[in-house]
C-alpha cells in the first residue's frame, strides 16, 4: 500500500498457516492479515489491522466488527492495530466509544493505555494490542518503546507461562581466566622449574593424569578463573560498539525523551537532532572501520566472512541453539538432565543400531580383502617423537579456545609451547612404547548441533566431539607415521580421493567426467551408480578394521596401540550447563579425531579391488561405481552383477547401504525408450533412475550440459550479491573486493575446468551476474562497460578464469602434482623451437581426435588446446620439468590476460 501496510514475522521453527478468511485488502482504506500458529502450547490466532487515516470511520468500524464476529469461537487471539482512532477520546467521541465497546463486549482487552503518538500539540492513543488471553497461568505484559524510528512509538505485548519457571537474569555472568602477558611469563617460569623426567617412571594413564594436574594447578595459582558479571545495560551487543559510542547513545536517548512533544524550532529538539546526526556519523565510521579489519583478516575463510555478513544483516546462524523440550518415548520432556542423557544414549548407540540392522553377507570380509592383492610383508615401525616435533605441531595448530573434558586448549598450549613440548613428547613416547592410549584421552565431550527439520527430535542433530588437545597431538604423530608407511608401500587405492594429500573432490569428479566423455566419444554408453551409505563412520567394526590394519602391515606393538586406541572409548554430552552420563562407543571411528578419517579410508580401501566389470571412485564414504559398453543391455547386466557384488561387500564389512537414496544415471548418445529401460535392483530393492545427481558438490546431468549445476551456482551468487549490496554501506572498494573473493569467486572457481566450456546460453547468466557484482563494487552504472572495471580491480572475467584454471591444471600435470589416476590424461610432445635455448624448450601436448561435442568441450581436449596457445611464450627447463612452478606460471598468464583488457 502507498500509505503503509501490515506484516507478521514468525520464527521459521513455528508451524503456521495464513487465515485468508480473516485477511483483508482494500486499497487505500483498510488492510488486515491473520495467521494461525501455536503459542504456549495453545492454538493461537495472530492478527494485524491497519486503518488508513482519514477514511470513513463508520465503515472501518463495520470492518472491525466483521473480523471480530469471525473470531467469536476462537479462545486465544492477539490482534495488533494501527487503527488511527484515538482511544483517549472514548468518553466524548461516539465512534471511538463504539470501537472500544466492540472489543470489550467480545472479551478483547486493550493492553496499551498511554499515548503512542506525541507531537508538539497532541498526544493520541491510536495503536493498540488487543487479546482475549484470560488464563490465570498466563501473564500478559505490554508496553511502549520510546524510540524515534517512526512518528508512532513501537508497542509490544508478551505472554509468559507462570507454571514454567525460567531463570532469567538481566546480568551476564562469564568465566574468564586472565592470561595477561605478565601471567604468561609467570606460567613459563613455573613450568621451566619442573623436571618432567619423573613421568618416565609412571604408566601412560598415571603420567597423563600427573601432567594435566600439574598444568591445571599452576594455571589456577597464577591465573585463577574469575567470574565477571556484566549488567544488562553495559553489555555490548554489537562487536563494533565502543564504550564511547554507548555513552553517546545514552546521551542521544536522554535528549530524545526531553524533545518529545517539542516544536522542531525548540532548542531542545535542535540539540537532539545535532547530537543524533553526530552519533550516526560516528557510528557509521566506527562500523566501517571494524568490518574492514574483519574482512581483511578473514579474506581467505569464506565461512567466517559469511558469519560476519550475517551479523551485519542481523541474521541468526547459531546452530548451537537447541530446543528446550524433546520427545522421549512419545512424551515431551523439558528436564535438561534427562535431555542430555538421552542425547548421549542416542549418539553412542546409533552406530551399533545401524550395524546390527545390516543383513549377513554370503562371504567373510577376509574373502574380499585378499581377493586381488596379497598381504603386505612389510611391517610398520613407529618412530618415537621429540620436543622439536611437538613444538612444530603446536605452533602449526589453530589457536582454538574450545577444549575437551581436561579444559586444556590449543590456545593455551601455544602460549607455553616451549615449556610443554618436552613433557608431551615423554607422554607420547610412553604411549607408543607401551602400546597404550590413556582412557582419559579417549573421553569425548560432545556438543549437539542442529542439522535441519524439527528441533525437538534427537535424530535431527549431529554430534561435534571435543577431544583433549593432547589427544590431537598424539594422533597427529601417529597419523604422520601411518600415512607415510601406507604411501611408501603404495597401499591406498588410487581411486580413493578422500583425506589424502594432493587429492580433492575436483580430482574425483574430473576422473569420472573425463572417463564418461571419452567412452561416449567412442560410441559407448556409461552407467554411473551413486551409492549412499548411512552412518558410514559410525558403523565401522573394530575387529574388521584391526584385521585390515594387520593385512596392510600394521603389526606387533603398532597394532596393539591401535587396539588400545579403539577400545574403551567413551563420551558424554554437554547440554547447556548440564553434562550427561558417560556412555561407551563400541563401533565406528572417533568423531572429531585426526586418525578417524585415515582409518576409514583404510577400512574401505579394498572395495574397488572387488569390481569385475566397473570402476569405483571413492571420496571418503561417497562411493560411485561406473561401467561402459557398446551394448546397453550388456552394460545393464554387468552393472547389476557388480552392484550386487558390492552390496555384499558392504554387508560383509558392516557398512549400511541406503538403497532408497542410491541412484543411477545413464549417459548415452543412443535414443532409449524409457519404458523399456531395464531395472537395476539390489536384492529385491529397486535403484531409482535419475537424470541429474549431486556428486561431491556438483550437479551432474545425463547429457553433461551442466545447465543444472550452473543454475545452482547462479542462485548462490544471487545471495552473495545481496550480501555485498548490504555491506557496501560499511565497506570501501578494497574490502568489497575481498568479499567478492570470499563469497563469489569460490563458486565460479570450483570445478570450472569441467563446466566452464559448456554452451554459452548456460554460462551467460553467470557472466551477467559477475558483471553486475563488479559494477556494484565499483559503484558504476548498471550499463557501464565492465572491462575497464575488471582491469582496475585485477579480477578476471569468467571465460578467462576458465582459461587460467585449465593452464593451472596442465601445469600440475607437467609437474607431476596430479593424482596418479589422472596422469594419463594428456600426451606430452617435446618440440624444440628455434627461439628456445639448449636448456629450455617449449613443451606442447598432443591434440586428441574427438567426435562428439561433449568430448570436444572436455578438459581432455581443452587442456592441450589452451596450453598450446599460450605455450609459445613459456620455455621450461627440460631437466627440471617436475619442479615446474604452478604459481609462477599462472601468475604470469593472469597478468598477460589483465594486460589485454581495455582501459
Amino acid at each position: 500500500m502507498k500509505q503503509g501496510g501490515v506484516w507478521i514475522y514468525l520464527r521459521s521453527s513455528l508451524t503456521n498457516k495464513i487465515r485468508h478468511d480473516l485477511s483483508t485488502f482494500i486499497e487505500g482504506e483498510f488492510e488486515s492479515i491473520f495467521v494461525e500458529t501455536v503459542v504456549l502450547n495453545n492454538k493461537t490466532i495472530l492478527g494485524e489491522i491497519y486503518r488508513i487515516p482519514g477514511t470513513n470511520i463508520n465503515t472501518s468500524i463495520e470492518r472491525f466488527e466483521n473480523i471480530i464476529q469471525k473470531l467469536r469461537n476462537e479462545k486465544h487471539v492477539i490482534i495488533g492495530t494501527d487503527q488511527n482512532i484515538d482511544l483517549l477520546k472514548v468518553e466524548n467521541h461516539q465512534p471511538t466509544a463504539q470501537l472500544f465497546n466492540l472489543f470489550l463486549t467480545n472479551s478483547y482487552i486493550p493492553t496499551i493505555s498511554k499515548p503512542t503518538r506525541i507531537t508538539a500539540d497532541s498526544a493520541t492513543l491510536i495503536d493498540n494490542i488487543y487479546t482475549n488471553y484470560i488464563n490465570r497461568n498466563i501473564t500478559v505484559k505490554s508496553g511502549i518503546i520510546i524510540e524515534d524510528i517512526s512518528d508512532h512509538f513501537p508497542i509490544f505485548c508478551t505472554l509468559t507461562n507462570n507454571q514454567k519457571k525460567r531463570n532469567i537474569s538481566k546480568a551476564k555472568i562469564i568465566e574468564h581466566r586472565p592470561l595477561t602477558h605478565a601471567n604468561i611469563e609467570l606460567l613459563k617460569n613455573d613450568l621451566e622449574l619442573i623436571d618432567w623426567n619423573f613421568l618416565k617412571d609412571m604408566n601412560t594413564e598415571q603420567a597423563y593424569a600427573s601432567f594435566t594436574d600439574k598444568l591445571n594447578n599452576i594455571l589456577d595459582k597464577v591465573a585463577p578463573t574469575k567470574k565477571i558479571t556484566i549488567s544488562n545495560k553495559n553489555q555490548i551487543r554489537d562487536p563494533w560498539m565502543s564504550k564511547e559510542l554507548m555513552i553517546m547513545a545514552k546521551s542521544v536517548c536522554k535528549l530524545y525523551h526531553k524533545s518529545i512533544g517539542k516544536l522542531q524550532t525548540d532548542e531542545t529538539y535542535i540539540n537532539y537532532k545535532i547530537l543524533r546526526n553526530q552519533y550516526n556519523q560516528l557510528k557509521r565510521v566506527t562500523k566501517q572501520s571494524y568490518y574492514a579489519g574483519v574482512f581483511e583478516q578473514y579474506q581467505n575463510n569464506s565461512k567466517l566472512v559469511w558469519r560476519t555478513i550475517n551479523k551485519i544483516l542481523n541474521r541468526s546462524t547459531n546452530k548451537k541453539t537447541i530446543s528446550e523440550t524433546f520427545k522421549v518415548n512419545d512424551e515431551t520432556v523439558s528436564n535438561p538432565k534427562i535431555i542430555s542423557d538421552e542425547f548421549c544414549k542416542y549418539f553412542a548407540g546409533v552406530g551399533k543400531e545401524y550395524a546390527d540392522a545390516i543383513p549377513p553377507s554370503t562371504h567373510h570380509h577376509t574373502f574380499y580383502l585378499s581377493s586381488k592383492r596379497e598381504m603386505n610383508t612389510k611391517s610398520i615401525y613407529i618412530a618415537p617423537t621429540d620436543p622439536d616435533e611437538i613444538l612444530h605441531i603446536i605452533r602449526n595448530s589453530k589457536p582454538k579456545k574450545s577444549s575437551g573434558h581436561d579444559n586444556i586448549t590449543s590456545h593455551f598450549l601455544k602460549l607455553v609451547d616451549a615449556q610443554v613440548a618436552k613433557p608431551i613428547s615423554i607422554l607420547i613416547n610412553k604411549s607408543i612404547e607401551n602400546s597404550s592410549v590413556p582412557d582419559s584421552l579417549k573421553l569425548a565431550k560432545v556438543i549437539p548441533i542442529h542439522k535441519s527439520k524439527s528441533k525437538n527430535e534427537f535424530v535431527n542433530y549431529r554430534p561435534i566431539s571435543l577431544l583433549p588437545t593432547i589427544s590431537k597431538i598424539l594422533e597427529r604423530i601417529m597419523h604422520k607415521r601411518l600415512y607415510c608407511f601406507l604411501d611408501s608401500c603404495n597401499i591406498l587405492n588410487n581411486n580413493q580421493f578422500g583425506f589424502r594429500k594432493h587429492y580433492s573432490t575436483i580430482d574425483a569428479v574430473t576422473k569420472f567426467i573425463t572417463d564418461a566423455s571419452t567412452y561416449l566419444d567412442n560410441k559407448e554408453s556409461v552407467i554411473g551408480i551413486f551409492c549412499d551409505l548411512s552412518r558410514a563412520f559410525d558403523t565401522i567394526n573394530h575387529d574388521i578394521l584391526l584385521n585390515k590394519l594387520r593385512f596392510y602391515g600394521i603389526r606387533g606393538h603398532a597394532l596393539e596401540w591401535f587396539r588400545s586406541y579403539l577400545s574403551n572409548r567413551r563420551q558424554y554430552v554437554s547440554y547447556g550447563e548440564f553434562n550427561s552420563i558417560t556412555e561407551s562407543v563400541d563401533c565406528g571411528v572417533p568423531q572429531g579425531s585426526v586418525l578417524g578419517p585415515l582409518l576409514f579410508i583404510i577400512y574401505i580401501n579394498d572395495l574397488p579391488d572387488n569390481l569385475a566389470n566397473s570402476r569405483a571412485i571413492i571420496f571418503a564414504d561417497d562411493t560411485t561405481i561406473y561401467g561402459h559398453n557398446h551394448d546397453i543391455m550388456t552394460l545393464y547386466n554387468t552393472m547389476i552383477l557388480d552392484l550386487n557384488y558390492i552390496s555384499d561387500w558392504f554387508q560383509a564389512n558392516k557398512l549400511s547401504l541406503n538403497t532408497s537414496k542410491t541412484h543411477y544415471m545413464l549417459f548415452s548418445n543412443s535414443k532409449i525408450n524409457i519404458q523399456n529401460r531395464p531395472q537395476i535392483k539390489i536384492g529385491n530393492e529397486l535403484v531409482t533412475y535419475t537424470s541429474s545427481v549431486k556428486f561431491l558438490g556438483f550437479t551432474i546431468d545425463d547429457k553433461l550440459k551442466w545447465d543444472k549445476h550452473i543454475e545452482t551456482i547462479s542462485k548462490k551468487i544471487s545471495k552473495s550479491f545481496y550480501a555485498i549490496n548490504r555491506a557496501k554501506q560499511s565497506l570501501n572498494k578494497k574490502h568489497l573486493k575481498i568479499l567478492y573473493y570470499s563469497l563469489v569467486y569460490p563458486y565460479l572457481l570450483y570445478g570450472i575446468t569441467l563446466w566452464g566450456n559448456t554452451y554459452r546460453i548456460h554460462l551467460q547468466k553467470l557472466i551477467i551476474a559477475q558483471k553486475k557484482i563488479i559494477r556494484l563494487i565499483m559503484g558504476a552504472n548498471y550499463n557501464a562497460n565492465t572491462e575497464p572495471l575488471f582491469k582496475s580491480l585485477g579480477i578476471l572475467k569468467l571465460p578467462d578464469i576458465y582459461k587460467l584454471q585449465i593452464i593451472k591444471f596442465v601445469t600440475s600435470y607437467l609437474s607431476h602434482k596430479l593424482p596418479p589416476t589422472l596422469m594419463n590424461m594428456f600426451t606430452l610432445l617435446n618440440i624444440n623451437n628455434p627461439r628456445a635455448t639448449r636448456q629450455r624448450v617449449a613443451y606442447r601436448l598432443r591434440m586428441p581426435k574427438t567426435r562428439t561435442i561433449v568430448a570436444t568441450r572436455s578438459i581432455n581436449n581443452m587442456g592441450p588446446k589452451v596450453w598450446n596457445t599460450v605455450n609459445s611464450n613459456l620455455y621450461l627447463d627440460k631437466n627440471d620439468l617436475h619442479l615446474l612452478s604452478v604459481k609462477c606460471i599462472t601468475l604470469k598468464i593472469k597478468q598477460d590476460i589483465l594486460g589485454s583488457y581495455n582501459d
